[in-house]
């Protein structure tokens, strides 16, 4: 078994008086369930409690049976925190919201299992997580608010390693390539791609207000072509505004690929973008 692990708390769970059932996404991409005792701290020294949402852990656990899911915790330490998003609403609504969406995709990881995959293909939530964190972090540091495409960059980085990431060079539905044309482009969830104006519906570009670009202040190839190609740094440092329509298009397109329903995220709200 792996004693040894380290991870982001993604959710935790009061136990007890004293106690905390928490689960950890480990840098596999992977999560666990362990058990914190005294993780709430308290106690006749009156400990501050380490257990944080966000927070990233070194954890040693102790032994245990090859059939439990749960795992104990016989020490931990943070070895990354926070303090700005804890002192901004928004922004802490905004890690929370990470981290739900990442918590529906993760699979549980067995410790005890020798032959599983402990790295590689899994890595990208884990990556993109601990990146918008940090950034988001880093960002307020730095500027003192919340950069305009926080939401929209991390979805669509988290698309990206998944290999759900929308087709950009040509238009999903007649496959004609995009080239320079200025002209509305549509993210079409149930297709996986970009519509071009001759492929969508007059009617449907009034329905789709909200999704139509061609008027905002990021059209959606540039802003694609901008994930695909800027590392988490240089997106908070050198990009332009993000129309908070971005934000809104790339969750609907998210949710469509895992058919997800976004009234089902607890963290999920237009206030968000």
């Amino acid at each position: 078994m792996q004693s040894k692990i380290e991870g982001i708390l993604i959710s935790k769970i009061n136990f007890r008086e004293r106690d905390i059932i928490g689960k950890v996404l480990l840098r596999s991409g992977h999560a666990v369930s362990v058990a914190f005792y005294g993780g709430r701290g308290g106690g006749k020294k009156n400990k501050s409690s380490t257990l944080e949402l966000g927070y990233m852990l070194k954890i040693e656990l102790a032994h245990s049976s090859k059939n439990s899911d749960m795992y104990s915790a016989k020490e931990w330490i943070p070895i990354w925190t926070y303090s700005k998003i804890r002192a901004n609403y928004k922004a802490f609504c905004i890690m929370c919201f990470y981290i739900e969406v990442v918590a529906k995709i993760c699979t549980f990881d067995d410790l005890h299992d020798e032959h599983r995959i402990s790295a590689g293909e899994f890595q990208g939530p884990f990556r993109v997580l601990s990146n918008g964190i940090f950034y988001l972090e880093q960002g307020l540091q730095d500027d003192h608010n919340l950069a305009s495409g926080s939401v929209a960059w991390f979805l669509g980085k988290l698309l990206l390693e998944q290999g759900f990431f929308p087709e950009r060079k040509y238009c999903i539905l007649c496959h004609t390539p995009f080239g320079g044309q200025i002209r509305p482009y549509i993210l079409l969830p149930e297709h996986g791609g970009v519509g071009c104006f001759n492929c969508i519906n007059r009617e449907d570009l009034k329905i789709n207000s909200a999704l139509n670009v061609n008027h905002s202040k990021t059209n959606i190839l540039s802003f694609l072509e901008t994930v695909w190609t800027r590392t988490y740094p240089n997106l908070y440092a050198e990009s332009s505004p993000v129309d908070p329509a971005m934000g809104r298009m790339l969750f609907q397109y998210f949710c469509a690929q895992h058919q997800f329903e976004a009234t089902h995220f607890k963290t999920y709200s237009d206030t968000l973008f």
